[in-house]
């Protein structure tokens, strides 16, 4: 039995609705049935829930769950698939590669020749985008006009780094206009703002997908960014574990912390705290999974720079879906 309202929409398809699903079979069968990538899911274990919002706005199709553990087979279609996530992580393993979408930091992009498993962590919440090939094709087609070659990503599969400008603003837009159709549909307006909505969210898709788009709309970014972004990231990098002052950072690299602070927001889309600590997170979580017998989540936070355990736990849980003594228990 489904329970959960439907004031956004009916099963046609035409707005974005919202169930809260009381069977997991009924779950997996909704699940497997809105998008031609998507088969087989399937819940594992106890303690079942899913919260689910979505549907059509056009060329692009948005879906928003909340989950326990769950897994489902990514088949080949004509659709490309963007996973970004506010909680908890998602792999992909398909052939000889895997690899892995962490909340906020980075996503996947499943392309028409994807074929695999993806696991879903419990407690996992994201938004995924699905836009066919020939809507890419199309809207590349309409804003460079007839004899351009339009070339698409080959790999079957690849991540999305979030924190790149690209990545970004296509995780900060699909996320706003979800939220924003959400509103919307409750006042009965999503009509009027959807046309819009789509033609972004299929330009975002296509310069995300074909570099030659990409390079046409002039918008190509440096993967380094600007000079001192560059120089700020390396250096953090390089040292995640060691004390860093920002402000000796920035002036090392000869800026102000606050044209610092501006640079990352408009070109990382966080700011050179949280990118630190980011980072830190992911040298805490290669830490952990190679620690040797007897070491501790406190001792190894407080070798990646941590002090407060807390605040540490939380944001490792943020990032990766699970406690750091989990991952230290798999190590």
């Amino acid at each position: 039995m489904l329970t959960g309202r439907t004031s956004m929409g009916t099963a046609s398809g035409t707005d974005l609705k919202e169930i809260v699903f009381a069977a997991r079979e009924e779950a997996e069968d909704y699940l497997s049935s809105i998008a031609d990538c998507i088969k087989d899911v399937d819940f594992a274990g106890d303690g079942f829930h899913m919260a689910y919002a979505g549907g059509s706005i056009g060329q692009c199709a948005l879906h928003r769950g909340t989950t326990s553990a769950m897994r489902y087979r990514v088949s080949q279609s004509d659709e490309y698939h963007f996973i970004i996530l506010q909680n908890g992580t998602v792999t992909f393993s398909g052939g000889r590669r895997g690899e892995e979408a962490v909340a906020r930091r980075k996503g996947l992009l499943l392309g028409p020749s994807s074929r695999g498993r993806c696991e879903v962590a419990g407690e996992s919440a994201g938004i995924s985008m699905i836009v066919t090939q020939a809507s890419v094709r199309a809207f590349a087609e309409r804003i460079m006009g007839d004899g351009h070659d339009v070339e698409l990503l080959p790999a079957a599969m690849t991540t999305l780094d979030l924190t790149e400008p690209v990545g970004a603003t296509l995780a900060r837009n699909v996320t706003s206009v979800f939220h924003e159709l959400q509103a919307l549909g409750r006042s009965g307006l999503s009509k009027l703002a959807k046309a819009n909505f789509d033609e972004i969210l299929v330009g975002l898709a296509a310069v995300s997908i074909s570099p030659t788009v990409r390079n046409y709309v002039g918008d190509k970014p440096k993967s380094s960014g600007s000079q001192s972004v560059r120089r700020a990231r390396e250096y953090i990098h390089a040292h995640a574990a060691d004390p860093i002052s920002l402000s000796e950072l920035a002036a090392r690299l000869g800026v102000g912390l606050r044209a610092l602070q501006l640079a990352f927001r408009r070109e990382v889309g966080c700011s050179p705290r949280e990118y630190l600590t980011t980072c830190r997170l992911e040298v805490a979580r290669s830490r952990l999974l190679s620690a040797e017998e007897g070491a501790t989540v406190t001792q190894i936070a407080l070798e990646c720079g941590f002090s407060d355990m807390t605040v540490f736990s939380r944001n490792y849980r943020e990032q990766f879906g699970e406690n750091p003594s989990e991952t230290l228990r798999r190590r």
